[in-house]
């Protein structure tokens, strides 16, 4: 066989392995951006929600480093594609950090490299509505995605899907540094669990709501097991041992079902949306949200029923209608 032969045919076996990866257990691959109207376009079901031109916006004191799109996260985040918003420099969620035992406490090497502790003073943006569901006065290096958006004509119903990560984990569970995400729908927060826990350290993680959090440290330091409980017979919380750096996230959340009116063709209801993600308690070790492509979505809705007492004014009104066309006959 010829030299050529042989390169082409190496050159064929890489071209068929590669496609005979699945998409999902290819490397995760992080691009930092700061194109709000493309971080919003890349989330949106656009079948069913409608960006509104010109509304979106972005906030992040570390610019592009603070917002991303990503691909190939189907094994280690648990979708394929969609955007991060990030305390932190978001491309370096990709690398591992190796070794990624033990956990070291508040060190800024090994797997808790990524979180750079921008060291910025608090949000000089408006974050009150972030401040109150952790609970705190002051957010330090929030991201912040905001958009407008319109629905079809009628009732819907709109869902989400994300992933929520930190290094704040594991040791540093109900010591203050509670770094939250909020996602709010007109106003309102929707971003909770079914028992409508707020998305934070505290609220997910081995302690609380632990069936939706995934831990990818192996070992302990001596602060986390006194935290955890756990003494030195007992085995470690198992690490999931991801290609990612957050030393914990949570499961594929989704929200509860979010009822919305769209409105008419003619007049549509216009809604806001803000994705919010801060630090808390400090600027250092930092935390992320993955957001799944696509998933902003709505389904048709049944239409609100009316009120008793309203029923009972619309029962009144054909009542006097059709007296009036009797007298008219």
């Amino acid at each position: 066989m010829t030299l050529w032969k042989v390169k082409t045919a190496a050159a064929l076996f890489v071209v068929l392995l590669v496609i005979a990866i699945p998409q999902s257990a290819l490397p995760i691959a992080i691009t930092g951006s700061a194109n709000a109207t493309a971080l919003a376009s890349a989330i949106l079901d656009n079948s069913t929600v409608t960006l509104v031109p010109g509304s979106a916006t972005i906030y992040g004191l570390g610019g592009a480093f603070q917002s991303a799109t990503f691909t190939g996260g189907g094994t280690d985040v648990g979708f394929d594609t969609g955007i991060i918003l990030s305390n932190g420099n978001a491309t370096d969620i990709q690398n591992t950090f190796a070794p990624k035992s033990p956990e070291a406490i508040g060190a800024q090497n090994g797997d808790d490299v990524w979180s750079t502790g921008w060291n910025f003073a608090p949000a000089t943006v408006n974050v009150s509505d972030l401040a109150a569901l952790a609970g705190v006065t002051d957010i330090f290096d929030p991201s912040i995605l905001q958009f407008s958006f319109n629905l079809g004509p009628g009732a819907w119903n709109l869902t989400f899907k994300y992933v929520f990560a930190s290094d704040e984990y594991i040791d540093y569970i109900g010591s203050g540094f509670n770094d939250v995400f909020g996602l709010f729908i007109d106003g309102t927060n929707v971003g909770t669990l079914s028992n409508q826990a707020i998305v934070s350290v505290d609220s997910i993680n081995p302690i609380s709501n632990p069936l939706s959090y995934r831990n990818n440290v192996v070992g302990y330091s001596s602060l986390a097991r006194q935290l955890l409980d756990i003494n030195g017979t007992n085995p470690d919380y198992p690490s999931s041992n991801l290609n990612i750096a957050p030393d914990g996230l949570t499961t594929v959340l989704v929200t509860q079902t979010i009822a919305l009116n769209g409105g008419t063709a003619l007049n549509p209801t216009l809604h806001t949306a803000r994705l919010a993600i801060g630090d808390v308690g400090n600027s250092n070790v930092d935390s992320a949200v993955f957001i799944q492509g696509s998933s902003f979505s709505a389904t048709p809705g049944t239409p609100a029923v009316p009120e008793p007492g309203t029923m009972f004014f619309v029962g009144a009104g054909l009542v006097i209608i059709g007296s009036l066309r009797g007298r008219f006959r």
